[in-house]
């Protein structure tokens, strides 16, 4: 439905600048069969602005799923607001930040061609903080500061009124919908915990990201966090944003079968979809 609205609504505009060019002010004023020719142009340009509304239409009316994910808390204490200025934390920041990143693409598509996936090279991908037993709390509180600057939580809370607020959701949204625009660093993702019930289980099994998106589990049951892993991998062909799974725990999840490889120095998972997998430690005092 939201396709078909947003089509017909371009169809009719075009069609309108059309007739204003081709007839100029005074046929306008005459009204000379106008409305049965703009009935015929917006007919013309309808197959057209419906390749354009299934780009539109669904990125318009997409909310944050919130069945499948749990947002971050509103207000927590313990959450540092933006990154650390220095020491271990920076450089699991900086770590965390760039795993991100990697493989994200622009985001963009062909402007002529918005049918086309973005460009998106690494649809899913998997890391895992980890760290001594006692270094929980914070390994979750430097994630949920990354989460927080990442949907955009502090650029929400520097808003200086209600209005501000409202703007910027307002050019987030319309930014979601410029298929051609490339991604950029302060672009909002969504984000939140990953669902452990029966409902958001089955919600991971239809989720698709309206935005870039960053989920976090935190001590999950293995048996529970492979079948997600599985269930998100098949659905990774579908992806038109990056997806990034972080995982929290205080040893490597046995259920990613991660094994060390001395000559390239990294983690590889015995998932083949996975592959390289970026392991990040985070030690009690730092």
């Amino acid at each position: 439905m939201a396709t078909l609205v947003v089509a017909g609504g371009l169809a009719v505009v075009a069609a309108g600048i059309a007739l204003a060019l081709l007839g100029g002010p005074q046929r306008w004023q005459q009204g000379q069969g106008l409305v049965r020719e703009l009935l015929l142009f917006a007919l013309a340009f309808f197959p057209i602005m419906w390749v354009v509304g299934r780009r539109i239409g669904p990125a318009l009316i997409a909310r944050y799923d919130g069945a499948a994910l749990r947002p971050w808390p509103p207000v927590d204490p313990v959450v540092p607001g933006g990154a650390p200025s220095g020491g271990e934390q920076a450089e699991v920041w900086r770590q965390l930040e760039a795993w991100c990143f990697n493989g994200a693409g622009s985001g963009a598509s062909p402007f002529l061609r918005p049918w086309r996936m973005p460009d998106v090279p690494a649809r899913f991908s998997v890391a895992v903080l980890t760290g001594s037993k006692g270094a929980g709390k914070s390994r979750l509180a430097l994630a949920l500061a990354l989460g927080r600057d990442l949907d955009g939580t502090l650029q929400l809370e520097a808003c200086a009124s209600r209005w501000g607020g409202l703007w910027l959701r307002l050019r987030v949204k319309l930014q979601d919908c410029c298929w051609w625009r490339a991604r950029q660093r302060s672009d909002p993702w969504d984000g939140g915990y990953l669902a452990e019930d029966t409902a958001g289980r089955a919600a991971i099994a239809a989720f698709s990201p309206r935005r870039a998106t960053l989920i976090v589990a935190d001590g999950m049951p293995q048996a529970d966090l492979i079948a997600a892993i599985e269930t998100l991998i098949g659905r990774r062909a579908h992806f038109w944003h990056p997806v990034r799974l972080l995982i929290i725990d205080k040893e490597l999840p046995s259920a990613l079968g991660l094994q060390w490889n001395a000559e390239r120095g990294v983690w590889t998972s015995s998932v083949p979809e996975l592959g390289v997998v970026p392991v990040i430690e985070r030690s009690e005092g730092g």
